[in-house]
């Protein structure tokens, strides 16, 4: 409605001060305007772990492109000022440490069953399979240092899809272990999600999650956090902040 039929629809005509929305409105979501849409895990089984550091209050603040076009216009120094890459860098560094605390406890599980499935002994693999490993290793390795460098350099979306690659050959290079396993039937865990997925999944299946919210909401979660700390480390160097991280 308020965008229809202005901000002030309820207000006496003669009481009216047709001032426009501004980003700093209090009304308006901050993290929105730094890149985090708060929703984005809406119907998901991580939307609990916002939750966690959310009010209802949050939810109700509004989103909008306009207003996200003008902060992102703005230089370094008056978005220094605010304080909103701050405040979002601390609920994605919260988000972060909850979600690698989820997967740490998962992979946990995971280590005790393939264990017990190996009844203590290390799997040996052929010199052709660890090759193919090998090859893997690299090409990881790779697309890690230059998801660093695009963060480095400001390119979130850039970061975002060197990080996603890199982490979908985890994944294929984790499937590939355990189907060389003497029991292949075992669970393993998503290193940026925490999502548990099964090592017998079909490629339609690890398609399917890595191109679904969860998957897509924790790796713009991990860049735009890496973005956010290196945006606030730059204001430090160039005496825009008193303290380094804000």
């Amino acid at each position: 409605l308020d965008q229809l039929m202005g901000q002030e629809r309820d207000v006496l005509p003669e009481q009216r001060t047709n001032r426009s929305r501004q980003f700093f409105d209090p009304n308006v979501c901050k993290f929105f305007l730094c890149g985090f849409d708060i929703n984005l895990f809406k119907n998901t089984r991580s939307v609990d772990e916002l939750n966690r550091h959310l009010k209802n209050s949050d939810y109700e603040r509004i989103q909008d492109e306009g207003l996200k076009a003008a902060w992102d216009a703005l230089p370094d120094e008056e978005k220094a000022k605010y304080g909103y890459e701050r405040d979002t860098k601390r609920l994605l560094e919260r988000l972060v440490n909850d979600c690698d605390h989820r997967i740490r406890r998962g992979m946990e599980r995971v280590a005790a069953d393939l264990a017990h499935e190996l009844n203590g002994e290390a799997h040996r693999y052929t010199p052709e399979e660890q090759a193919v490993l090998d090859k893997y290793v690299q090409q990881i390795q790779e697309l890690a240092k230059r998801a660093e460098q695009l963060g480095e350099s400001g390119d979130v979306d850039g970061a975002q899809d060197a990080i996603a690659r890199s982490e979908g050959l985890k994944l294929s290079k984790e499937v590939l272990e355990r189907r060389l396993l003497p029991d292949n039937k075992l669970m393993m865990v998503c290193p940026v999600s925490g999502v548990f997925l099964s090592s017998t999944d079909n490629e339609t299946r690890r398609t399917e999650h890595l191109t679904g919210k969860q998957y897509i909401g924790w790796t713009h979660i991990r860049a735009l956090h890496d973005s956010m700390t290196n945006n606030l480390a730059r204001y430090y160097q160039r005496g825009l902040l008193k303290e380094r991280g804000g």
